[in-house]
């Protein structure tokens, strides 16, 4: 099955039904239950993935797309763990919002390039928590760090 390329307008790509369609104009992804295929050109939905992208919707809203990035309206799950959610990384080695707490601590380290800027400063440090002999290759050992000190 082959469609016509427009980069302005959505394209069908499967759906659950006849009935869950995309307009023929392809201005948005009308009420479809499906896969669409969508660029940015087209400003539906805003960016998403980036890029040529191919889009999960339901009842025409965008929940899922795979393009040059992946995108979703939700969270990331990883066996049954919530990884990333709309606000900021919950368990993973990259650490955002400025504030690091033990939920945040994957595989007891945490890679000095993955804390985002300013997330670590001395006033949140007790007693030396991290002494310097305790970092090598930009490594922090959970077990190096107090207690609520970060």
């Amino acid at each position: 099955m082959y469609g016509i390329y427009d980069s302005t307008k959505v394209g069908h790509i499967w759906s659950m039904g006849t009935a869950y369609q995309i307009p023929q104009d392809g201005l948005n992804f009308g009420n479809l239950y499906g896969l669409a295929y969508k660029h940015t050109n087209n400003p539906t939905g805003g960016t998403m993935a980036a890029g040529h992208q191919m889009v999960w919707t339901q009842n025409g809203t965008p929940y899922a797309a795979l393009g040059t990035n992946i995108w979703t309206s939700g969270a990331y799950i990883v066996d049954s763990t919530t990884v990333i959610d709309g606000n900021a990384w919950v368990i993973g080695d990259r650490i955002q919002q400025n504030s690091i707490d033990g939920s945040e601590i994957q595989d007891n380290t945490i890679a000095a390039a993955d804390i985002a800027a300013n997330a670590i400063n001395n006033s949140e440090l007790a007693n030396n928590a991290v002494a310097s002999a305790n970092i090598s290759d930009n490594t922090i050992i959970a077990a190096d760090i107090a207690a609520d000190a970060v």
